[in-house]
């Protein structure tokens, strides 16, 4: 058997490992110069900016999707990152997210006093 996937997202390539596992060959049709969709970045001098919302990417499901398609978690390197990102709005203030839960509770009490 055969499959064709159109577009070389997330959801695609999860998709190509499970088909890939089962036995059947895939093609993936990408219309873009570099593969992953929203998991792509955008490169300024020295700076990378993720092309998606990475809130979404967890390692834990990551890690789960590798895991069913059976390949093992230390496949990939995971590289922690704090603060995650900032949030900037047009007042000018701005939410920065963190991975600690106890640094994201003292952030939520700084820009929304008493919402933390």
């Amino acid at each position: 058997m055969k499959a064709a996937l159109i577009g070389s997202g997330i959801g695609n390539l999860t998709v190509a490992l499970y088909l890939l596992q089962a036995g059947i060959d895939v093609i993936i049709y990408e219309k873009s110069k570099k593969v992953g969709g929203r998991l792509t970045f955008h490169e300024h001098d020295t700076a990378r900016i993720d092309a998606g919302p990475t809130i979404v990417l967890l390692p834990e499901m990551l890690k789960s999707i590798l895991k069913g398609a059976g390949i093992h978690e230390n496949a990939l390197q995971f590289i922690p990152i704090d603060p995650m990102y900032r949030l900037y709005f047009p007042s000018g203030s701005v939410l920065v997210k963190h991975r600690d839960p106890l640094k994201q509770k003292e952030e939520l009490n700084r820009f929304l006093p008493g919402e933390g």
